[in-house]
């Protein structure tokens, strides 16, 4: 990450909801795995320097303590995210499973494109270790819903 300057707040995008033909107790165990290793990510890039904006670390214990049982539209917590992105220095996108099919994490880099605001990549968790993490549970289709 060496070449990602420091400077400004840094948008550190990722996937969270699911687009999987999955179970909803499934869809509810991948997003808190996303949850977990993007709070990570975002933790070790802290502790390296940057100042991070991470809106699923912000947005999803909001949406499970302060929203029980009302899973709001990825519409409304894009509203949220990007009046963010637009005063942050550059977005990071956190390259974890799920990521190039993420329609969120398409929309935030259209918006920093379209924004002038610079768009970086780093490498997440490979689909394979993360679907061991489920044991048994990993028993789904990967196939789009």
């Amino acid at each position: 990450m060496s070449e990602i300057p420091k400077e400004g707040l840094t948008y550190l995008a990722s996937p969270y909801s699911v687009i999987w033909n999955i179970s909803k107790q499934m869809a509810a165990k991948v997003r808190q795995r996303r949850f977990k290793e993007v709070c990570k990510k975002a933790a070790d890039m802290m502790k390296d320097g940057y100042k991070i904006f991470c809106p699923i670390a912000h947005s999803h214990p909001i949406e499970v303590i302060g929203m029980p049982g009302e899973l709001q539209s990825g519409d409304f917590w894009m509203g949220q995210d990007l009046e963010v992105l637009k005063h942050c220095a550059r977005l990071v996108v956190f390259r974890m499973e799920g990521w190039n099919e993420s329609s969120g994490v398409k929309r935030e880099i259209e918006f920093a494109e379209q924004n002038g605001i610079p768009v970086y990549y780093i490498d997440g968790v490979q689909k394979s270790k993360l679907l061991s993490n489920y044991g048994e549970d990993a028993r789904f289709s990967l196939k789009a819903a």
